[in-house]
């Protein structure tokens, strides 16, 4: 009986220090999975870096025009009016294959790629989003 009430107390601080050690680590991959500050330069209407952060930031979800049409060009303005001075929260979602943060970003509780859509200057690239933005058609089968 001894024996088992000098374990349990080393035992019982070996799994709490064990636990604590989770815990921090899962902290330390929370705070990497966000991405908060302010943007420093737009590349175009779904691309954009943000100070401190080594990688530009691809708007997770959506597509916008390219640069070199009108389209891409009131994009990016439409972009550039949206995260302008104000802080960004992101949530890393993944990286792409030109080494950008595919992040889901925030400005407060308001969604920039939502807002992107909404404003008619992005799209939803549902194969990636599925759905989150609601705007994407389900492929209607055939009756028969």
């Amino acid at each position: 009986m001894k024996r088992f009430q000098v374990v349990s107390p080393l035992l019982s601080l070996v799994v709490f220090a064990g636990l604590a050690v989770i815990v921090a680590q899962g902290e330390k991959q929370a705070r990497s999975a966000m991405i908060e500050g302010t943007v420093n330069y737009i590349s175009d209407g779904d691309t954009f870096r943000i100070n401190g952060h080594a990688h530009p930031i691809r708007l997770w979800g959506i597509d916008a025009p390219e640069i070199d049409r009108a389209a891409g060009t009131r994009a990016k303005a439409q972009l550039h009016g949206l995260v302008t001075g104000v802080k960004l929260t992101c949530h890393r979602k993944a990286t792409d294959k030109y080494r950008r943060t595919v992040a889901q970003c925030f400005v407060g509780v308001e969604d920039i790629s939502w807002q992107m859509i909404a404003s008619g200057h992005a799209i939803e690239m549902c194969g990636f989003s599925r759905n989150a933005y609601g705007t994407c058609v389900a492929a209607k089968g055939s009756s028969g």
